[in-house]
């Protein structure tokens, strides 16, 4: 394209510059699978039903996964994904993980959506510990918020949301 690369896969990558960059290059950015999952999330808190479009599915099935699990239904075709949430969502339990698994970034944003859901909600944050900062907030639309540790050594906690109903 524009350079002359080596050592992809290694712990060292050389760049080299060239005089001309190759013309007719096209290249297209990667969908931001955080903003893709907020704007579901968005649909699945105002009981709306979104088309996103220029999307990839399989960059976000742990988000598509809780959501289904939570009521909504989605339809996912080629590079795009279609929500309709329920009336009421339902609780769910998260477990954030490394990617391919359930993203931190969307930790929060999820939380919130299950703010709004009939029942208790675990979640489990594997990537920060200190994660849960933004659940100080929460209780002002009636959610309960506890912390537990689940282990001594304080690497993970859990968070347990729940709505009064």
């Amino acid at each position: 394209m524009g350079a002359k690369i080596k050592g992809a896969g290694t712990n060292q990558i050389q760049i080299e510059g060239v005089k001309d960059i190759k013309k007719d290059i096209s290249y297209n950015i990667m969908p931001d699978r955080i903003e893709a999952g907020t704007f579901l999330c968005l649909a699945a808190m105002t009981n709306g039903n979104l088309k996103l479009k220029h999307i990839d599915a399989s960059h976000i099935t742990p988000i598509i996964y809780k959501l289904e699990e939570a009521g909504c239904v989605l339809k996912t075709k080629k590079n795009e994904i279609e929500i309709q949430a329920p009336k009421r969502l339902k609780a769910v339990d998260i477990k954030t993980m490394p990617y391919p698994g359930f993203p931190t970034d969307m930790q929060s944003i999820f939380a919130v959506t299950l703010t709004l859901a009939k029942g208790t909600s675990v979640i489990v944050e594997n990537i920060f510990e200190n994660r849960y900062k933004y659940t100080r907030r929460t209780s002002k639309n009636g959610s309960k918020n506890k912390n537990r540790r689940k282990n001594s050594n304080n690497k993970r906690s859990k968070k347990i949301i729940s709505f009064k109903c």
